[in-house]
């Protein structure tokens, strides 16, 4: 019996068999639908195909939508003339680069939703986070409806992750809102209360130095008696941070370092985070907690330099 050849002396049919096999095993691995990412940022770096690779337990840096592009394209359409004070139901289409539509089925879930919507008037007084859901009847049509509290131009971010790749995709759009804008003065303190509660975010410094982590305490407890207060689970987290620059030109989204799972019963009332802000200037920090089944937003102002 003649020994068998080496690969690199195969017939060409049966080298070109082999290529064939190994193009075909790597094409359908890239297609296969990836599990759903539980915590949708962190680790961020720019990939080659559609967005920001890598999604996993960590925190992200802010992400200048001036500088980094996406192949896809959003557009966010009222369905009414958005007024302030006025509910306005909104359409949301998203496009690749070949202008077809995305659907729900293009879309994985990333804490606990397809589609994150992050709605920040010029003031930044006014932020909103909302999910847009896919028309039953209409794939690729995604509805949401939101309150805009001041006239003027709102800018939206949107937030996901594709199916196919895993890749992270961030997108923006803009609308206009019928009514006064607001001009509200930046406020210098930590310690906010809202109904029956304070919201403390500690900070080492009032102003923070640009491109360095900083790390931050993020308290609740009730103003009467002083007690810690039970936060709730709210898109998989007991908590979340957003960061808008002065020109809203683009967004970070920070998640608790000390959290690494989710318990119903769990009291959960002092935080830590940990952050990056790349450029000076004037940020505001926007806290999402959900106490007693109601979500809650409160903002912190703070200087970059």
């Amino acid at each position: 019996m003649k020994p068998s050849l080496p690969i690199w002396k195969l017939p060409k049919v049966g080298s070109l068999l082999l290529t064939l096999f190994f193009v075909a095993a790597y094409c359908g691995m890239r297609s296969l639908p990836v599990e759903p990412c539980d915590f949708l940022h962190s680790q961020d770096t720019l990939g080659d195909s559609e967005g920001l690779e890598y999604c996993g337990p960590g925190e992200s840096s802010f992400i200048d939508l001036d500088k980094v592009t996406f192949s896809l394209r959003a557009e966010v359409t009222p369905m009414d003339t958005p007024t302030a004070g006025q509910p306005c139901t909104f359409r949301l289409t998203l496009h690749n680069y070949k202008e077809e539509s995305l659907t729900a089925a293009d879309i994985t879930l990333s804490h606990t939703r397809k589609v994150h919507l992050l709605c920040v008037d010029e003031s930044l007084d006014d932020y909103q986070h909302v999910h847009p859901e896919e028309d039953s009847n209409q794939p690729g049509i995604f509805n949401f409806t939101l309150t805009p509290r001041a006239g003027g131009t709102y800018k939206v971010f949107l937030d996901f992750i594709i199916q196919r790749s895993g890749a992270r995709v961030l997108l923006h759009d803009t609308f206009r809102v019928r009514g006064q804008s607001s001009r509200p003065a930046p406020s210098v303190s930590y310690e906010k209360q809202v109904g029956d509660y304070t919201f403390a975010l500690k900070m080492p410094t009032n102003e923070i130095p640009s491109r360095q982590f900083q790390t931050v305490d993020f308290k609740v407890w009730n103003t009467a008696t002083g007690e810690p207060v039970s936060l709730e689970p709210v898109m998989g987290s007991y908590a979340h941070l957003v960061a808008f620059d002065g020109q809203r030109r683009g967004f970070a989204h920070f998640h608790p370092l000390n959290q690494e799972d989710i318990f119903p019963d769990f009291m959960q009332s002092n935080l830590q985070f940990s952050f990056s802000l790349e450029s000076p200037g004037p940020y505001r920090i926007w806290a999402q907690v959900k106490i007693d089944g109601r979500e809650i937003f409160v903002p912190y102002d703070l200087n970059v330099i």
